[in-house]
């Protein structure tokens, strides 16, 4: 009986894991085309401002207009700070996407070796209840409950503790970018008090160093997403799930509209305080789910144990 409870417990859970897979390829079936649409929009502005840009250095009629005003290197400046801020979007979308394609190609990859997994469980269960019938023994069809209860609860365990895994990846990306934010919200208040040109590169650099984390986190934030496609989490927190996707970009518009001005980092680094709290609530309520749980489990296989050990043979 050990085979075939043993043999049971693995496929039941690749069953839970095959739907979980189709689940999240489904979830990220629809990102990648939200993404892709995204990316199509962003090259289009990405284009136009640096064709705004090329005007103004080519020996056009509006080049020759700023010029003749005094005013063209203003003009210019502004220009190349737009096509700047629309580059770098445009560049953090493409590579969003492309996690979001090599995470499907990952799942399908997976989800293609459990095919048949159903077919093969309900076979084994159809011989284990043929042997069971046979059997005199009463407290067998006991035992096979608490066991499928068991594998149940252990498939909603590791799914739980997926979640978590991914959560917490984004967690440290968002300290470390809150790390950086806070070292250049410091280099803006220097510079305020005069802090002068090197005030102001170090202050620029802190800041390209969480932009380039803030790419990093809204993949990451993505995939915690998609891990809790299939956990049913009590409470309502569709809110701050949703603000996940749009994270990254309401950063770069505020961080782009005047990087000297302290107002705007302070800003930027209470946006990434907002989504680091968000991700932790969210955390709390796996992990009291995780908890809970592992409680069912252990009183499952009590319970098991007992029924065994009474068991009349």
């Amino acid at each position: 009986m050990t085979l075939f409870n043993d043999r049971l417990a693995e496929l039941s859970a690749k069953i839970s894991r095959k739907k979980q897979l189709e689940n999240m390829i489904d979830h990220l079936t629809s990102e990648r085309e939200m993404l892709e649409r995204k990316v199509h929009a962003l090259g289009l502005v990405k284009k136009d401002e640096q064709d705004d840009v090329d005007l103004l250095e080519s020996r056009s009629l509006a080049a020759f207009f700023y010029a003749v005003i005094g005013k063209k290197n203003e003009k210019l400046d502004k220009e190349r700070e737009e096509a700047y801020s629309a580059a770098v979007k445009y560049d953090a979308a493409v590579r969003e996407l492309e996690a979001v394609k090599d995470d499907i190609w990952k799942y399908k990859d997976e989800l293609s070796s459990l095919h048949g997994c159903e077919k093969q469980y309900d076979a084994l269960l159809t011989e284990k209840a043929a042997v069971l019938t046979s059997s005199e023994n009463e407290t067998a069809s006991e035992v096979l409950k608490c066991e499928e209860l068991i594998s149940s609860m252990q498939s909603r365990k590791k799914e739980i503790d997926e979640a978590i895994s991914a959560g917490k990846t984004a967690l440290a990306t968002a300290n470390s970018i809150i790390s950086s934010m806070e070292d250049a919200e410091g280099y803006g208040t220097w510079d305020v008090f005069g802090g002068g040109l090197i005030a102001d590169v170090l202050k620029h650099g802190a800041i390209d160093d969480a932009q380039e984390k803030i790419e990093v986190l809204q993949i990451q934030l993505r995939r915690f997403k998609t891990e809790l496609v299939d956990v049913k989490i009590k409470g309502d927190i569709s809110v701050g799930l949703d603000s996940f996707t749009k994270f990254a970009d309401h950063f770069f518009d505020g961080l782009f509209m005047d990087l000297s001005v302290l107002d705007t980092i302070r800003e930027s680094l209470d946006s990434v305080k907002d989504i680091h709290n968000q991700i932790n609530r969210v955390l709390g309520k796996l992990e009291t789910m995780l908890e809970s749980t592992e409680r069912q489990i252990d009183l499952c296989e009590k319970e098991r144990k007992e029924l065994i050990l009474k068991a009349e043979i």
